[in-house]
Formats: C-alpha cells, sequence, structure tokens
C-alpha cells in the first residue's frame, strides 16, 4: 500500500499590525503606539477608562511638579528680601536734647552794628583848578543797645558755655540794737514766808520775822544773841518754790554787822548751817557803811546785796548773822525784799 505524503500546509501570512489611531506600523508585541502613544488592542491601556486615568495622572504630576517649583522660588524670594531687610532697632530709648525755652530776661538784645559812613564826593570850584576841599559828613554814633529792666546774669566763669547766671544780691546787714535787759522785779513774799534760822540756840531775844517782810518800814525784827563775838543765828526766807534770784535788798537801822548770804534748792529746809545744801553765795561786811575814810557819813540804811543773773534758781534763801554791830550783839532788819 502507497501511503501518500500529504503535502505540507504553509502558515498563513501574518498580517502586519498597525495602530488604530494613526495607522502607524507597530511591531510585534509591542503595547504602545511611538507615534500617539495610544496602547495596542487588548492590553492595559485599552482597556475602557485606563487611557483617561493616565492623563489624569500626568496632569496630576505636572501640577505637583509646578506647586514643587513656586514653593521653591517663593522660599528663595523670602530669603532674599529677609536678608537685604535694615536690622529691628533696638529697644534702648533714643535721647533727645531738651528744648530750651530763653527766658524774657536772659534774651540777649541785639547791637546795632555803626552805619557805614558815605564817602566824602570832592567839590570842585567851577572855572578855577584851586584845591579840592572834601566836605566831612558827619559819623553816626553806634545807637546803645535797649537795656532791660530785668536782673542782670553774668557768665559763670567754671562752666565757660555762655549761659547766664543770676548775680546773687548780698542785702545790707540790719543793725539790731541789743535790748536792755529787764530790770529785777521785786517777789512777792507770804507774811508767814519767813522765820528764825537758829541750829545752835544763840538767840536771847526776837522779834517776829514776819516784820521784815511785811514792806512797812515802821516794824522790825530784832534778834539779841548771847555771844558777843559771834553771833550764829540768821533769817531764813521760804519762797515756796524754786525761783531765779537776782538781788537781796535789806534795810536795817544797826548797821555795821556782818552776814553771809546761803541758798537752797532742796525741798527741806537743811538742819545745820554745815549741812552740804546750802549753797555759799555772798559775803558783806560792815552792813549799811558808808565805803571809804570818812566815818562821819552815815548811810541811808539800805543795802543791796547782788546774788547773780537769776540763771540759779533757789526755793530758801537765809541771811546768816556773825559778827555783830559795833553796839552790842542787837540787829534790827526792818525790811528785806529779793528781786528776781
Amino acid at each position: 500500500m502507497v501511503v501518500t505524503a500529504e503535502p505540507e500546509q504553509q502558515p498563513a501570512a501574518v498580517a502586519a499590525r498597525v495602530c488604530d489611531a494613526c495607522a502607524a506600523p507597530m511591531a510585534e508585541g509591542q503595547d504602545w503606539c511611538l507615534e500617539c502613544g495610544t496602547a495596542a488592542p487588548g492590553r492595559l491601556g485599552g482597556r475602557p477608562g485606563m487611557r483617561a486615568a493616565a492623563t489624569v495622572v500626568a496632569l496630576t504630576l505636572a501640577l505637583v511638579g509646578g506647586a514643587v517649583a513656586a514653593s521653591y522660588a517663593a522660599l528663595s524670594t523670602d530669603a532674599q528680601e529677609e536678608a537685604s531687610r535694615p536690622a529691628p532697632p533696638s529697644g534702648a530709648p533714643v535721647a533727645q536734647a531738651p528744648n530750651v525755652v530763653p527766658s524774657p530776661a536772659e534774651t540777649v538784645p541785639p547791637v546795632t552794628a555803626p552805619a557805614t559812613p558815605p564817602v566824602a564826593t570832592p567839590t570842585v570850584p567851577s572855572g578855577g583848578s584851586g584845591s579840592i576841599t572834601p566836605t566831612p559828613s558827619p559819623t553816626p554814633s553806634p545807637s546803645p543797645p535797649s537795656s532791660s529792666p530785668g536782673p542782670s546774669f553774668t557768665p559763670s566763669p567754671s562752666t565757660g558755655s555762655g549761659t547766664p547766671t543770676p548775680s546773687p544780691s548780698t542785702p545790707a546787714p540790719t543793725k539790731t540794737t541789743p535790748s536792755k535787759p529787764a530790770a529785777p522785779q521785786p517777789i512777792d513774799l507770804d507774811t508767814d514766808a519767813a522765820s528764825v534760822y537758829d541750829p545752835s540756840s544763840r538767840a536771847i531775844a526776837k522779834d517776829e520775822p514776819k516784820a521784815a517782810v511785811d514792806s512797812d518800814d515802821k516794824t522790825a525784827w530784832t534778834v539779841t544773841t548771847s555771844g558777843a563775838k559771834d553771833m550764829a543765828v540768821g533769817l531764813v526766807v521760804d519762797l515756796g518754790r524754786a525761783r531765779g534770784v537776782k538781788i537781796l535788798q535789806l534795810a536795817t537801822s544797826t548797821p555795821g554787822f556782818r552776814a553771809e548770804i546761803f541758798a537752797s534748792d532742796s525741798d527741806q529746809l537743811p538742819p545745820d548751817i554745815l549741812d552740804t545744801r546750802w549753797a555759799h553765795i555772798r559775803d558783806r561786811s560792815d552792813v549799811d557803811e558808808t565805803a571809804g575814810t570818812d566815818k562821819n557819813v552815815k548811810g541811808d540804811g539800805k543795802e543791796r546785796i547782788v546774788l547773780g543773773g537769776g540763771s540759779a534758781k533757789y526755793r530758801y534763801v537765809l541771811v546768816w548773822l556773825t559778827t555783830p554791830p559795833d553796839k552790842g550783839p542787837t540787829v534790827k532788819i526792818s525790811d528785806l525784799q529779793l528781786l528776781g
């Protein structure tokens, strides 16, 4: 049996691929048209909606790129403006010069400069050739600056800035006539202010001591002691409180005795003449005897004994009798006053 071989069938010619959009030839396995970018049929790009999605993605990338570029450009511009901007001023205040308004009294009047005298023009006599005699023009005197009635100012030599400084006016010294001190005035004493001071009991006869302070010359306090050479008795006055005493004045009809003046600022009368609370003030010998050599001239019967200026204050003042008069140990005091 004869087997007859069948002739081999030739493969059909493969049709050439072209782009459906622009008919551009496309190679086998080419997915995209190189001319228009259309996807080959049957590929992902040929699916419905994928082309629109690709377009949106491309546009989105383009917009993002443009936004990035614009942001970079804006940042670069802000950096340049910040670098070129001047530095801000510091917070410290700027000192300003004070506005000095000159006082009307300090304004210096302007000095008027003297006017320039005109040039003398020579006068030539007509028809002659004689000498030319210039006619002098009077020179104007500069007008003095107006003086203001305000106070004068002298520039201070220490500053040298020309600022006028008022010159102080020294007032004329005023002569003060010293007032005369007031004359001592009598101190009012109570009738029982005086008493006999006899710590050694030397008095053998005595009258009421108030007769010495009653301002009556007709009455007198009289005392007689047993001692012929030393009386050691006295008359004390209580002022009631410490007061300034300047003068002790007494009147007597038995002149020539010796007396010592004591004073005390104690609240209680010292019991003895030797007590330290007594202050010895004055001694007076020959009370009411006229000073000098003429023994025939009699005194006026009054004795003033200055005790001080009155600054020291005492409560008790004592007239202490020591040496009796020549006629005997009897003393009469008709008046006793204390002046302060």
